[in-house]
């Protein structure tokens, strides 16, 4: 810093009318005593003035003008800091115990990630007895740890990676030694951003996201149908894509995967396999370059999660991102969660029983398809079958069909694929009274039109009795192909009524 008695000394390349002041200085000095001699043919200032105040900032400003009476455009400013004196601590009684002696205030002035030794260049107590042992210390100045979290795929035009952003995730930090958990923890907001902040530099760091749930009706199966085409060698997955189709989480791609894709989405597991060895999503680490950075990818081989390590870190790591992907999800069509800035995420719809709701169930514009359901009338007692009928849908390779009644007219038997679905793999949940929920899947288009399943009920109501059969939430290639719905319905008529 600047002593306090340092004079002020400002040279003008040319001669200045010195007749007022050339400069003014904030804050003022203390009163009286500002002196100005001018030397080198009025080129040359130099002012003498009271002590400055130690530990000040100050700010010169200089408005001369010359001979002229041209005025210096615009002012120049510059500014110092004046020194404070090393501390001299006097007490009129001897001390006792340990504690601190004396509080140092300091004004951060270096960027994040720098630092500062402190110490001591001489320290006595009372003139030398007794002897002092000096320890030294350091400060820094606190970094953090900031990125976003985007979703790897894109389904409606088959890029990667997407612009959706991935909120509600948690975004774990952990030193060196992971086995006391996380150092913090936090949660993406609706833009994908997270930022781990307030953390000591030359330290190792690493960063883990984890996600859970969050299902966002993206499993159908037609992710189980890409799978199943990709192990037969029909297609290519990226490599996020061939992560996300491992939902057995054995690291190798089969037709199991695309089973236990087709039972989660119908409802008969209530989740994939893999969420009990990795979790529901998978984290990819695409972080802008730091010093001292590393990234964990994370493989089908292994169960070790992406990750960004640091060792150790030595300032702020901006953009440090990661594509999440649903493990299930093959084709990319997740949709985030109603998110507002204000509140947490709200979570899309987790159960696996409501995660086709909605989808492709009324007239489309540039409707190229039909589903048809029977109207039907029985006798007690009857076994009837109900076939489900497709048209203008040849080009399918999955259905998802959600099927309701009313159990107490009919009772679900069983459920057999179509003579038109006879290529595709069948998974069926009958479990729920009322409610039939269906997956047929395969490698290659269906090519005709005709019933894709025959669903066996048998006739429990009295005669009289009416059920509606609905398909409130349907998708063919995961809403790809759009379909228009045809109601049916089973009457119960007496025994002696003709057919």
């Amino acid at each position: 810093g600047v002593l306090l008695n340092q004079n002020i000394i400002i040279n003008f390349d040319q001669a200045i009318d010195h007749t007022g002041h050339p400069f003014s200085v904030v804050p003022v000095t203390d009163p009286g005593n500002d002196i100005t001699s001018w030397t080198n043919g009025d080129t040359t200032a130099t002012t003498t003035h009271n002590a400055f105040t130690q530990c000040t900032s100050y700010t010169v400003t200089v408005t001369a003008q010359n001979a002229a009476g041209q005025f210096l455009q615009p002012p120049i400013s510059f500014s110092f800091q004046t020194t404070c004196p090393n501390p001299i601590i006097t007490v009129t009684n001897p001390l006792s115990g340990a504690g601190p002696l004396v509080n140092l205030t300091f004004r951060i002035i270096g960027a994040p990630g720098t630092g500062s030794r402190l110490h001591f260049a001489s320290a006595t107590l009372n003139e030398g007895s007794p002897a002092v042992c000096r320890n030294d210390g350091s400060l820094y100045v606190y970094v953090d740890i900031s990125g976003k979290i985007r979703y790897y795929r894109d389904d409606s035009t088959g890029t990667e990676p997407s612009n959706k952003a991935v909120p509600g995730a948690e975004v774990r930090l952990f030193t060196q030694d992971a086995t006391q958990g996380p150092l913090q923890t936090s949660i993406t907001a609706c833009d994908g951003s997270y930022l781990n902040g307030g953390l000591q530099p030359i330290q190792t760091y690493s960063v883990v996201p984890r996600h859970s749930d969050d299902y966002g009706g993206a499993i159908d199966p037609f992710d189980a149908s890409l799978n199943a085409q990709y192990v037969v060698g029909l297609i290519n997955l990226t490599y996020i894509q061939r992560l996300a189709a491992d939902a057995s989480g054995n690291g190798t791609l089969t037709s199991f995967d695309s089973a236990k894709i087709a039972q989660f989405s119908v409802g008969l597991i209530p989740q994939l396999p893999v969420a009990a060895l990795r979790g529901d999503w998978v984290f990819v680490p695409v972080p802008q370059e730091e010093p001292n950075q590393v990234t964990i990818t994370p493989t089908l081989r292994s169960t070790e999660p992406g990750a960004i390590v640091y060792g150790p870190i030595i300032e702020s790591a901006e953009n440090q991102d990661f594509f999440g992907a649903l493990f299930g999800d093959v084709s990319g069509n997740w949709r985030p969660p109603i998110c507002s800035p204000a509140s947490a995420p709200l979570a899309a719809p987790s159960a696996p029983s409501s995660l086709m709701a909605g989808t492709s169930v009324a007239t489309v514009a540039g409707t190229s398809g039909r589903i048809t359901l029977p109207t039907l009338t029985a006798r007690p007692g009857d076994f009837i079958q109900v076939p489900v009928q497709t048209q203008g849908v040849t080009e399918a390779v999955s259905f998802y069909l959600d099927l309701r009644f009313d159990p107490l007219v009919i009772a679900l038997r069983s459920v057999d694929p179509g003579l038109a679905a006879s290529g595709l793999a069948l998974t069926a949940n009958p479990n729920d009274p009322g409610r039939a929920r269906l997956a047929l899947y395969g490698t290659s288009p269906i090519g005709v039109d005709g019933s894709i399943a025959i669903l066996t009920f048998e006739v429990v109501g009295k005669v009289g009795k009416k059920t509606v059969l609905s398909l409130p939430a349907v998708t063919v290639n995961e809403g790809r192909i759009p379909v228009t719905i045809q109601e049916g319905s089973v009457q119960v008529r007496p025994a002696h009524v003709a057919r």
